[in-house]
């Protein structure tokens, strides 16, 4: 029992006596200041799960801000609700050698909502200092208590939390009652030397010196890298209801018994209204686009965080004559209109997020997910809309929220489901052009683009005003100067999801001569490709997140002033992160210029990175590639 008993009781000295430590900045080892805009000397969590419906959190957390870049770690400011109160809140501000520059205590805290403008209300607030430093380094010393009457969420112990920062020492101590189930889910402890110690019903996990991390380009989330430990309870609390976490199924009964099934009071007039909107409708998919398309136009989204109404949605009946609801109150008004018109549907949870896939862990059953989407089965496929886009067509739900699990919630509990996957060759963006140069230079083009998959969410260059528009499209074509945009059109097809643009353009100074030799760069409308960073020691795997497939075709009239002197040699280029060609034929005075790139989604190890570097640095180098012309008398 000792070896348990002996670092709980370390941690614990270390928390009591945390404000009365100097930390002086000379104590910091010196390979932890490599890299580093600020060390963390002591990030110390402890949360005591006193019972079903209280858990208290104890926070000392202490960092040593080194330069400006650093500040922004620095962290002193605590949430709360009307579940939530803050017993606790005291702020140290120290010099470099550990001296005291002042004391911020709980009352000298601001106190503001913690709701963004685009909340219609809520009830979270927070408190929070701030320090304007006149020198560096200085360092914080933050504690914090704070009693929770919900257990349905317990914090995630993140043992490195940023690039730029060592980390001293970071300690997570957890205890609770042994009838409630508490569960964990561990994330890359192996690989940053974490140790664990459980003694009764306390666990504990600790981690020292960790090196600050430079960010990589193409690195995998921070959940594929770092050190992370989840935690949940089987049985928990969550705004007066008691919850059921101990499977999937069962805690999706709960969702829709305590969360969902009351706020199913559509009005009988709106059934009716419904049931006549899908009368000629002659499939279920079509009663199904029928009715998202009237939520679109009828409806507004707000967002709402006020107590269960964090996690309960609106009655149906609010929505239908408030004409407003966020994510799950316009889920929860959309599956009810389709209930209405016998089309099931699943309200759904998930994680937004567009810069990768994040799925929430199937096996870990807690609270997870930030947003809420429809699945609607359909002819044995599953049909998802995120209902509160007012632009997405039916069936498209791009990249925040596709290729990841969800849980449906249906009646007889919850079930795991995947969204729509958009990889690779789905991504696909055509390029034809019909182009024209005159004898001094001037390049006059027709240029369409038919783009695909999540490059469909070209679309929202539609809903630009005038002058966005001709910018976007001078920036997106930088290659060439002095560009003007003669004319934008569009065609927004909702029913393939598929975007067409069609831009006409013209650019001075198309060839650059040397006397009579001019020489042109044909790949006028792709030519974005850059070279990866390079690393001498790359120390993360790099990743793709979604792939994509080009096609390009322009046709280029040359002007009778000049003769085709050299044309480069077809590139074809195919190996395990995608696939690159390139050709150029020529007709008399007319070239086709023909591309063809492809990227495949996945994540590879670091020792390929340099291969995958110098695949687009060749690729690159050809997208630059020029033919020669010649004037002539």
């Amino acid at each position: 029992m000792n070896k348990f008993i002996i670092p709980l009781f370390i941690a614990g000295v270390f928390a009591i006596s945390a404000k009365s430590q100097s930390y002086p900045v000379s104590e910091i080892p010196e390979n932890l200041l490599k890299n580093s805009n600020a060390v963390v000397r002591l990030d110390e969590t402890k949360v005591t799960i006193e019972d079903r419906r209280t858990q208290k959190v104890e926070t000392t957390f202490v960092i040593t801000i080194l330069n400006e870049q650093g500040k922004r770690y620095a962290r002193m400011f605590e949430g709360y609700d009307p579940n939530t109160k803050i017993k606790e809140l005291d702020a140290l501000i120290l010099d470099e050698e550990g001296e005291k520059i002042e004391h911020i205590k709980e009352k000298d805290f601001e106190d503001v909502s913690a709701v963004s403008g685009g909340t219609l209300y809520g009830d979270s607030r927070v408190k929070y200092a701030n320090y304007t430093a006149t020198s560096y380094p200085y360092t914080i010393v933050f504690t914090s208590e704070v009693i929770d009457h919900n257990t349905g969420f317990i914090s995630t112990w993140y043992a490195l939390s940023h690039n730029y920062v060592g980390v001293e020492k970071s300690v997570y101590t957890i205890t609770a009652p042994a009838d409630l189930g508490l569960r964990t889910k561990e994330f890359n402890l192996d690989a940053y030397d974490v140790t664990k110690e459980k003694s009764g019903t306390n666990i504990t996990y600790s981690v020292s010196n960790i090196l600050a991390l430079k960010p990589e380009v193409m690195s995998p989330p921070d959940d594929m890298l770092y050190p992370k430990v989840m935690f949940g309870l089987s049985k928990f609390h969550l705004e007066g209801y008691d919850g059921d976490a101990s499977s999937w199924m069962a805690f999706g009964t709960w969702m829709y018994n305590e969360l969902l099934k009351e706020t199913f009071d559509l009005p009988e007039e709106t059934k009716q209204k419904m049931t006549a909107l899908v009368a000629d409708k002659p499939s279920t998919y079509e009663k199904a686009k029928a009715i998202y398309e009237y939520v679109q136009q009828n409806t507004r989204y707000i967002s709402v965080q006020v107590g269960i109404g964090g996690w309960r949605p609106m009655k149906a009946s609010e929505v239908d004559e408030l004409g407003y609801g966020d994510c799950k109150a316009l889920t929860n008004y959309t599956k009810n209109l389709l209930d209405a018109v016998g089309v099931t549907s699943y309200y759904s949870v998930i994680y937004g997020e567009s810069d990768y896939p994040k799925s929430l862990e199937e096996d870990f059953v807690s609270i997870q997910g930030n947003h809420i989407i429809l699945d609607i089965p359909i002819d044995g496929k599953d049909v998802w809309i995120d209902c509160t886009s007012q632009d997405d067509p039916f069936n498209y739900i791009g990249s925040f929220t596709d290729n990841r699990t969800a849980l449906a919630i249906t009646p007889e509990g919850g079930e795991m489901k995947r969204t729509t996957s958009y990889k690779n060759e789905v991504n696909k963006q055509i390029i034809t052009a019909n182009c024209t140069i005159d004898a001094d230079g001037w390049l006059d083009g027709t240029v369409t683009l038919e783009d695909m998959g999540v490059v469909y969410d070209r679309f929202r260059i539609s809903l630009m005003d005038s002058d966005e528009k001709e910018e976007y499209y001078k920036r997106y074509w930088k290659n060439l100067n002095n560009l003007t945009i003669d004319s934008i059109a569009f065609e927004n097809d909702k029913t393939s999801v598929k975007f067409t643009e069609k831009i006409t353009i013209d650019a001075p100074s198309i060839i650059s001569y040397t006397g009579d030799i001019g020489l042109l760069i044909p790949n006028f409308f792709n030519n974005r490709l850059s070279t990866p960073e390079r690393y001498r020691n790359r120390t993360t795997p790099f990743y793709i997140v979604r792939g994509f497939a080009d096609e390009d075709t322009y046709t280029i009239e040359l002007p009778e002033n000049v003769t085709i002197d050299f044309i480069p040699d077809p590139v074809h280029k195919s190996n395990e992160f995608g696939n690159y060609e390139m050709r150029i034929e020529a007709n008399g005075k007319t070239l086709v210029y023909h591309r063809k790139m492809s990227l495949n989604a996945g994540t590879y190890d670091k020792e390929k990175y340099n291969d995958f570097r110098n695949f687009i640095r060749s690729a690159s180098k050809t997208d630059n590639a020029k033919v020669v012309l010649k004037k002539v008398n």
